[in-house]
């Protein structure tokens, strides 16, 4: 059973939070690869733009606005439940 006690993201608010960080062209760039990414990709395309929690919902996170970057799916995928600053720290170990 999930101890989750914050409410799911609405559409309401992932469509805001995507306009805010993407604006109109639903592009932009992966806060952790830089690779170019797209809200209007296929779910399953790794350079599918999606919303990240800096914080984890896991680690205490919210659904605050200041709370969510821009990812690639991929480095969304791989950082899991870590922070960002160890999500990075890893991919910088990692890839240089």
């Amino acid at each position: 059973m999930s101890n989750r006690t914050e409410p799911r993201m609405t559409a309401e608010l992932r469509d805001a939070l995507f306009a805010r960080l993407l604006g109109e062209t639903g592009e932009g760039v992966c806060v952790y690869c830089g690779k170019r990414v797209s809200r209007f990709l296929k779910l399953s395309d790794p350079r599918r733009a999606t919303l990240d929690h800096l914080v984890p919902l896991s680690k205490g996170g919210g659904n605050e606005s200041d709370n969510f970057v821009i990812a690639c799916r991929s480095c969304n995928s791989r950082k899991g439940s870590l922070s960002a600053d160890r999500f990075r720290q890893l991919r910088k170990r990692i890839y240089g």
